[in-house]
């Protein structure tokens, strides 16, 4: 999210951030390297309006993410991060978990 430095209080608006390709995308530099496709210049006519909308959507997962201590992205993502930590972190089933096998 371009913003959200913005949120966290660490610049005024996205343009200020170093590492942030809205100067790029409101044309007040002409080249950057974090953008690699040149081609969604044309998209979006007011950038500055763009980078100041709200994604409720994606902020109510990101919250949701926190809260719970996952990660917030998709399960491709979530997978991913499983394999490269060996850890599940995936959503499970609800409610207590089984108790052992049963005894025979």
């Amino acid at each position: 999210m371009p913003d959200d430095q913005v949120k966290a209080g660490m610049v005024r608006s996205a343009e200020e951030y170093r590492r942030s390709s809205a100067r790029f995308h409101r044309g007040l530099v002409a080249n950057d390297v974090l953008v690699k496709d040149k081609n969604l210049l044309g998209l979006v006519e007011d950038w500055e309006g763009y980078l100041r909308q709200e994604d409720e959507k994606a902020n109510s997962r990101l919250v949701k993410a926190i809260r719970s201590g996952r990660p917030a992205g998709s399960q491709q993502f979530v997978r991913l991060v499983e394999t490269l930590t060996a850890r599940h972190l995936s959503l499970g089933k609800r409610g207590p978990r089984p108790k052992g096998p049963p005894e025979i």
